[in-house]
């Protein structure tokens, strides 16, 4: 290659870079000047977005107790929106710190990982399936409020997140105990028994067999020899449980045995089947419960 073609081509391979360098220098000025109206556009959207979700979470959880409980509530005047919505946070994260040392003072704190107290209510099943999503929807819309400018939260939004985390903590600090197990167990507890009643398998499980079972306090074990792979009950005999279902399901219906044994036919209309009885006394448990409520928006 001659010294003229390395000339040539070396030239060539330049002209592209340097031409983009040359118009992104040429239009550096016009570019920055767009900057604030690109940033503008974004809080902007922001704005809307994080308005619509605090009210849509307000709405969520606003039953006609809630109303009243938010009348009972005096909002100050706004001036720093992000600042109300942080303190707002603060105030609900404090209310279950005080609450979960007043129901359970035995418990650290600081071992309950990242959501705390909150966390922690909803792991108990003390709160309802729509406050425990109307808390995630806070948390999340807390943490984008401190990632943006104190201009850029609406004072509309910043209300609707107040009102709405403010009902959520009277909801927290009127708890008077947490529950001994979670709901939704003994809502998949019984799911597991009518797939057992559903194959006609184990229609040779007695009342008495369950009678002599829950008395002992084995009901559960007995059922899993019983049905071997066709039910998984790990979930309520793992050992590590904190919330020793077992125990506590075994207490439950060792109450209902010594209030009513023999008494199936007349007040669950059960005569014959032992998994109708479970699944009959499992709902008992749940209806003599207390702080599930109905979803409002089902028709």
């Amino acid at each position: 290659m001659s010294f003229l073609e390395f000339t040539i081509r070396f030239t060539e391979a330049l002209v592209w870079p340097g031409t983009v360098f040359a118009v992104i220098y040429l239009l550096r000025n016009p570019v920055k000047s767009l900057l604030p109206s690109i940033e503008k556009l974004q809080y902007k959207e922001f704005m809307v977005s994080f308005r619509e979700d605090a009210e849509e979470t307000l709405d969520s959880i606003e039953t006609e107790q809630a109303k009243d409980l938010e009348a009972e509530v005096q909002f100050e005047q706004i001036d720093n929106p992000q600042l109300a919505v942080i303190n707002a946070w603060r105030k609900l994260e404090e209310a279950a710190i005080a609450k979960l040392r007043e129901l359970a003072p035995e418990k650290n704190i600081s071992d309950l990982g990242p959501n705390r107290a909150l966390g922690y209510f909803e792991y108990r099943g003390a709160l309802i399936p729509r406050t425990k999503q109307a808390i995630s929807q806070l948390r999340r819309l807390r943490n984008q409020a401190t990632h943006f400018p104190e201009n850029a939260i609406p004072i509309k939004g910043a209300v609707a997140y107040v009102k709405a985390a403010t009902t959520i903590q009277k909801q927290i600090e009127s708890l008077s105990a947490l529950p001994e197990m979670k709901l939704n167990r003994l809502t998949f507890l019984i799911l597991e028994y009518n797939q057992l009643l559903d194959t006609g398998k184990y229609n040779y499980i007695t009342i008495k067999d369950v009678h002599r079972e829950i008395q002992k306090g084995t009901i559960l074990r007995y059922i899993k020899d019983e049905a071997g792979s066709d039910v998984d009950f790990s979930l309520y005999l793992d050992i590590r449980d904190e919330l020793c279902f077992e125990t506590q399901y075994a207490k439950h219906l060792q109450s209902i045995y010594g209030g009513y044994a023999g008494q199936e036919g007349r007040k669950w209309g059960v005569e014959n089947l032992g998994l109708c009885l479970l699944i009959a006394w499992t709902n008992e448990i749940i209806q003599q419960g207390s702080g599930w409520q109905p979803n409002e928006n089902v028709a």
